[in-house]
C-alpha cells in the first residue's frame, strides 16, 4: 500500500506554540501528534470524517516522581 500521508507546515506564533506544547504535555503526546489529534477530532466533530481510520498512538502513562 502506498504512503498516503502529506506533510503540512503550519506557522504558529509563540503563544500558540506554548499552548500546543502544554496540551501535548498534558496528553503525553509529541506536539506533532497533538496537533494531528486536534485536527482529526475537530474534523470528526464537524462531520468531515465519519470514522477515524488510522488510530493515533495512545498517550504514554505519566511517570510518578519518587
Amino acid at each position: 500500500m502506498a504512503d498516503t500521508t502529506t506533510r503540512v507546515s503550519v506557522p504558529l506564533d509563540a503563544s500558540e506554540v506554548r499552548a500546543l506544547v502544554a496540551m501535548a504535555r498534558d496528553d503525553c503526546r509529541h506536539p506533532r501528534e497533538q496537533l494531528r489529534y486536534l485536527l482529526r477530532e475537530a474534523a470528526h466533530q464537524r462531520g468531515f470524517v465519519v470514522e477515524l481510520v488510522v488510530p493515533l498512538p495512545a498517550p504514554e502513562p505519566q511517570k510518578q516522581a519518587a
